[in-house]
């Protein structure tokens, strides 16, 4: 990354030994965006980007314990998409761009068929 680029490198020791690697946007002290390249459980390598925002307490019921925060994950690594874009326009962009790009079961049942099929 160039030396102004948004993201900083937080790589961790385990994501470092798979192979893995992460990067942080900090938005603001209440937002903030990471973008992994990491290790799934099914053995494969797989870009994910975290759009992460804190919720102010008693803005809204409690799911669970720890409902402090919406964390809004996508499959991809949206570095480029997400450099710039100002606060207010995330939700937005999620919200346009996540269908066809979940990180789920639907990822590994993608990747399953590109090793049956040879693509």
């Amino acid at each position: 990354m160039c030396e102004d680029s948004p993201w900083k490198e937080c790589t961790n020791e385990y994501e470092r030994s798979t192979g893995g690697e992460r990067w942080i946007r900090n938005v603001d002290e209440k937002c903030w965006i990471s973008v992994l390249h990491r290790l799934t459980g099914f053995g494969y390598m797989q870009w994910e980007t975290a759009i992460v925002f804190l919720i102010e307490p008693g803005s809204r019921p409690k799911r669970f314990k720890s409902d402090d925060r919406d964390c809004m994950i996508i499959a991809g690594d949206r570095r480029d998409e997400l450099a710039e874009m100002p606060k207010d326009k995330l939700r937005d962009w999620y919200a346009a761009n996540i269908n066809g790009n979940r990180n789920s079961m639907e990822t590994f049942l993608q990747e399953l068929k590109k090793e049956i099929t040879n693509d």
